[in-house]
């Protein structure tokens, strides 16, 4: 019995794959998306009821704190 080589691809010209590693690749990819895009809503639902902070605040404290390094 011969086995047949598996086609591989070149993703970003980095890594050569074969098609079960682009698949996986792939479905990784699209999980982390799902994953950030939930972290964004979830962020805004926050925003939406009051629980972020004043940008401005934020970063008056940073430029305090880092104004004399």
């Amino acid at each position: 019995m011969k086995l047949r080589k598996q086609p591989t691809f070149l993703v970003e010209g980095v890594v050569n794959m074969t098609s079960a590693e682009m698949l996986a690749y792939e479905k990784e990819l699209e999980e982390n998306q799902r994953t950030v895009r939930q972290m964004v809503l979830d962020s805004l639902e926050d925003v939406r009821a009051g629980k972020g902070r004043d940008f401005n605040e934020f970063f008056d404290e940073l430029e305090k704190k880092y104004q004399n390094v």
